[in-house]
């Protein structure tokens, strides 16, 4: 007979759910208001239980007996002929199923992610099987591991990436094949946010001047044009503006061919200074062919795309280290650019649109901190603004007509 009982002073349920004594203890106390909540909400659970509709997880998520009855209706399921497939045959469907709507380089990494951390670990499971326990012994093992080639254990970030991995198969297998999924309430592990390192002007300029020589321009537009990696790799000359001195910003490229852009706030124009200018005409004089589909900068051979790979370890990597420079991925180059504009006062909707951000909202997110460490004047702009205004309206007070076109001046008093 189901009822709420008391244990220790804090309450429980004690109810029975396919020939099992369910007992699920809560935290509150014996009274005699806790008593009628729980019984109101026991009614429902043993009207649900008459109906054949009871959840158990829905109202016990992190239960242990919640873990057995899994179990036991698997069994149940086997032995009627409705089991459901191993994982591993599942992933690989759903691999298949989810191609067309990835880029090759997302399809490549997701793939990656799986044959190296999840396929092994799960090879003997039917994906109907699968327990919120079972699942979080898999996180425990994935913050156990090593890093390839290193004695470090995984990043956070690798793990929670393998983490929602596995929670988008599993979460599709629950869907197609009508069970609850067992990915309930599991929390990611807690991973240090991490921050941008943009480089000053003395260091790009040392930069610059000291990198190999075929990389010479393409490391200066890096940093005065904030494109992404796989933009500027996959830059051709066809969209290169001369005229209107603008870089046209189309497709990009992923390592193994040219595809759109990371998003529709990616396609944009971004505006050449005049170092991006001066460096691209002379990019242009040296290495033009007359090939417009042909990208701006290659590798040394000349016949591909920059590889990146390739230019982080024989080129970035090597100068950072011979003018000792703290190490910093070459994507630092796109948030130095961002920072330095934000530092010379440039309109923040404008860079945004530079940078290929849909709003502001990011650039105020990631950047911001920034600008009183590149210019020392926190807070100047605006006292500037301020002592220009009242200087002005002072000047105004002090005349004794005021121009009837004055109001088109753009002065602004009361």
């Amino acid at each position: 007979m189901a009822r709420v009982t008391e244990r220790n002073g804090k309450l429980l349920f004690d109810f029975m759910y396919m020939r099992l004594r369910c007992r699920e203890q809560t935290t509150l106390p014996d009274t005699k208001e806790n008593r009628l909540k729980l019984n109101r909400v026991l009614k429902i659970i043993t009207a649900k239980i008459q109906a054949g509709v009871f959840d158990y997880r829905e109202y016990f998520p992190n239960s242990k007996m919640a873990d057995r009855l899994d179990k036991m209706d698997l069994q149940r399921r086997i032995m009627k002929g409705k089991s459901t497939p191993k994982f591993v045959d599942f992933a690989q469907y759903w691999f298949e199923m989810m191609q067309p709507t990835w880029r090759k380089s997302t399809l490549n990494g997701y793939r990656n992610y799986y044959e190296i951390r999840i396929r092994d670990y799960w090879k003997d499971y039917e994906v109907g099987g699968i327990s919120r326990k079972d699942i979080l012994d898999f996180r425990t093992s994935l913050s156990r591991l090593k890093a390839r080639n290193s004695v470090n254990k995984l990043d956070p970030s690798t793990v929670n990436k393998t983490l929602k991995l596995f929670k988008m198969i599993i979460n599709e297998a629950a869907e197609q094949y009508s069970f609850a999924t067992p990915y309930r309430n599991i929390k990611l592990i807690k991973a240090p946010k991490k921050g941008i390192s943009p480089f000053n002007l003395d260091e790009v300029n040392l930069i610059v001047s000291s990198i190999q020589k075929h990389y010479r321009h393409y490391t200066t537009i890096r940093f005065f044009t904030g494109m992404r990696t796989g933009e500027i790799n996959g830059l051709k000359w066809k969209n290169i503006d001369f005229d209107n001195r603008v870089i046209k910003i189309r497709e990009t490229f992923d390592g193994s061919e040219f595809v759109y852009t990371k998003n529709d706030s990616s396609q944009r124009d971004i505006y050449m200074s005049d170092i991006v200018y001066e460096t691209l005409k002379d990019q242009f004089d040296k290495f033009y062919e007359g090939d417009d589909e042909k990208t701006v900068f290659t590798s040394p051979t000349g016949n591909e795309p920059v590889n990146n790979g390739n230019y982080r370890k024989r080129a970035w990597r090597s100068v950072l280290k011979k003018l000792n420079i703290p190490y910093r991925s070459p994507y630092q180059t796109r948030h130095t650019t961002a920072t330095l504009w934000l530092a010379a006062g440039e309109n923040p909707t404008w860079i945004a649109s530079q940078m290929g951000h849909a709003n502001t909202e990011m650039l105020f997110k990631t950047y911001a901190r920034y600008v009183p460490n590149l210019t020392h004047k926190d807070g100047c702009a605006f006292e500037e603004v301020i002592k220009r205004a009242y200087i002005h309206k002072n000047t105004i007070d002090e005349v004794d007509s005021v121009p009837e076109n004055f109001e088109n001046t753009g002065v602004v008093y009361e």
